[in-house]
């Protein structure tokens, strides 16, 4: 009986080794199939330099990100190895970068309004190459001066 057990069990260990085998091989070759973005941004005019650029797909996935060089243009990355989006719809977003996590020779971040820390626009992302422009602009004045410390031991008279 023992043995007919053991029979039994190496034979099923067999089958569910190669059943795992080639289900995670099958599954190597699948990608989803991206759309190549590339793009501008400028603020108030001017090229926007280490801002990053966030392609979140609406429905679900992994976001697609870049960071703009100092003249604005970017090109979206959905891995470290693939650039490129999901196809379908993306909501749009821009973060400025910290100066303390700046690269060695990266530009300071150009500011931008806080408003385009959320989603600002919606993009459709096709199959093959599509160039986006973003216009947004800066800080307005009273986000500005909101961020301003105030020292505590200042009265203002």
């Amino acid at each position: 009986m023992l043995n007919l057990w053991y029979r039994f069990s190496w034979h099923l260990m067999s089958f569910l080794v190669i059943c795992g085998t080639f289900l995670s091989l099958s599954g190597c070759n699948q990608s989803p199939e991206l759309g190549k973005v590339t793009g501008l941004v400028l603020v108030d005019g001017q090229p926007g330099a280490s801002l990053v650029v966030t392609f979140q797909p609406v429905k679900s996935g992994r976001p697609a990100v870049a960071t703009t060089d100092e003249d604005g243009r970017f090109v979206l990355s959905y891995t470290q190895d693939r650039s490129g989006a999901l196809l379908g719809a993306h909501e749009v977003f821009l973060q400025t970068i910290p100066n303390f996590e700046l690269m060695e020779g990266q530009s300071v971040s150009t500011p931008i309004d806080e408003k385009y820390q959320s989603p600002f626009k919606t993009v459709e992302i096709k199959p093959g190459s599509q160039e986006f422009k973003f216009e947004v602009t800066g800080p307005t004045e009273t986000a500005k001066h909101s961020k301003r410390r105030v020292n505590p031991l200042e009265q203002e008279g």
